[in-house]
């Protein structure tokens, strides 16, 4: 058999990255709960009121999930993206959202102790926050995949005006003579404020409007990525089958038979055979 020395690279390099561990957001998940504790002394403190209430706690708690927005529409969607590429970056960072939407149940269901709020305005807050988180994780997943910096400074800037986005186009439309209150929707922190801010046990249907919207553009870009990134795996396994051919090719070998047929080595020794006993 004629050996192949440039073939040997390729099959390594591939069976190298096919191979490599993945490794859990060990840091992620030692910063997101400092993260929470500071947010928590930063908006309720660590000595108790005078007078505790409900009253008394409820806007420490609204300044608290704005906190904790932050973290996950602004702070962690910078942190990844100003990393190495990732060689897994859907898996990564579906990952990193499991576990920071692990750490929001921590924070939200237990905002009832403080707050007067029932459990159907307590799910809708979480719900709607973690829309925006998925919303937000879709957009870091398209970027850090790569090392080029125009998509990843376009997937900060997207993440960084993300909660301003709703305000500001509300304002400029006031500008031009015109009012869309519902724009301030398109905002997580406006979105999850006005969640907060009802009274009751009912939650408007606008609220539950904007929770669905936020999940499916959620939805559709995560189907998005996952359709991109199957072409992108066809396309590299032609790529690998052709070079293989190629390579062939160029060693004067046949390329090899992916049905399985037996080539005619076989037939023609046994032929040579014959004519050798008939001479």
């Amino acid at each position: 058999m004629t050996a192949r020395p440039w073939a040997a690279p390729y099959t390594v390099l591939m069976t190298s990255t096919s191979a490599e561990p993945f490794t859990l957001p060990r840091t992620l998940i030692f910063l997101a709960p400092l993260w929470l504790i500071g947010s928590w002394i930063l908006s309720i403190g660590l000595r108790q009121p005078i007078h505790p209430s409900t009253a008394t706690y409820t806007p420490a708690v609204q300044m608290m999930l704005q906190c904790v927005l932050v973290g996950l529409i602004v702070a962690w969607p910078l942190y990844r993206l100003s990393q190495a590429p990732a060689r897994h970056p859907i898996r990564q960072t579906v990952v990193d959202v499991l576990a920071l939407a692990v750490l929001v149940q921590f924070v939200v269901w237990p905002l009832r102790i403080f707050t007067v709020w029932p459990v159907v305005r307590v799910l809708a807050i979480d719900l709607a926050m973690l829309g925006w988180l998925a919303l937000a994780g879709a957009v870091v997943a398209a970027a850090i995949g790569t090392a080029r910096p125009g998509p990843r400074h376009l997937a900060m800037l997207v993440c960084a005006t993300m909660p301003v986005l709703g305000p500001t186009l509300a304002w400029v439309l006031l500008l031009l003579g015109m009012q869309a209150p519902g724009l301030m929707q398109l905002s997580p922190m406006v979105h999850v404020g006005s969640i907060g801010e009802g009274a009751g046990g009912v939650v408007r249907s606008s609220h539950w409007a904007m929770v669905t919207l936020v999940f499916l553009a959620a939805a559709g870009a995560w189907i998005g990525l996952a359709v991109s990134y199957v072409a992108k795996m066809n396309d590299a396994g032609t790529g690998g089958r052709a070079a293989e051919g190629a390579s062939a090719r160029w060693s004067g070998e046949p390329a090899a038979d992916l049905s399985g047929a037996p080539s005619g080595g076989p037939s023609e020794g046994a032929s040579g055979e014959r004519d050798s006993r008939g001479a």
